[in-house]
């Protein structure tokens, strides 16, 4: 299944657009996440990981 929502992210006064898709299968439970080529998009990913945690959510160990 795919899901798809539009949102926005502030920078200092500006807006910037952001398309968010997400898709889910009976796999193994992980994420990606993709942007622009620099350090930021790497650090997401273990920002996404520490809300989980501080929502006491986790992500299943099996399918």
């Amino acid at each position: 299944m795919v899901a798809r929502i539009q949102t926005v992210a502030f920078q200092v006064i500006d807006t910037l657009h952001i398309d968010v898709q997400a898709h889910t299968a009976n796999s193994l439970p992980s994420f990606t996440i993709v942007g622009p080529p620099d350090n930021a998009v790497g650090k997401k990913q273990e920002r996404v990981g520490a809300a989980l945690g501080a929502h006491s959510l986790t992500l299943p160990l099996q399918r």
